[in-house]
């Protein structure tokens, strides 16, 4: 499996909340409480948001979002500073 789906994701609000925390997989994001991975949209939205911008939202723990990711793999610069709140292996407790 490719090291950066094998990473935990959280998803991170602006102000630095995390509201979800799941395991990349090939299959969607892989949550306790959920049977099936889930999609980018759907793991937004499980974690209470409405911004519809899952890939800037979801936040490995190396402080990339997957924004970051998919512009990385087409050659192009990162666009987002990384959150320390979002950054580590430590996961929040929610």
């Amino acid at each position: 499996m490719h090291a950066a789906l094998s990473a935990s994701r959280r998803y991170c609000q602006a102000k630095g909340e995390v509201r979800a925390v799941g395991t990349a997989s090939a299959a969607g994001i892989v949550t306790a409480g959920h049977d099936q991975p889930l999609g980018l949209s759907a793991f937004e939205a499980m974690s209470g948001s409405t911004m519809r911008r899952p890939t800037a939202n979801i936040w490995t723990t190396k402080g990339e979002t997957l924004l970051d990711l998919i512009n990385a793999a087409a050659g192009k610069e990162a666009v987002s500073k990384c959150a320390p709140f979002c950054a580590g292996s430590a996961e929040p407790s929610l």
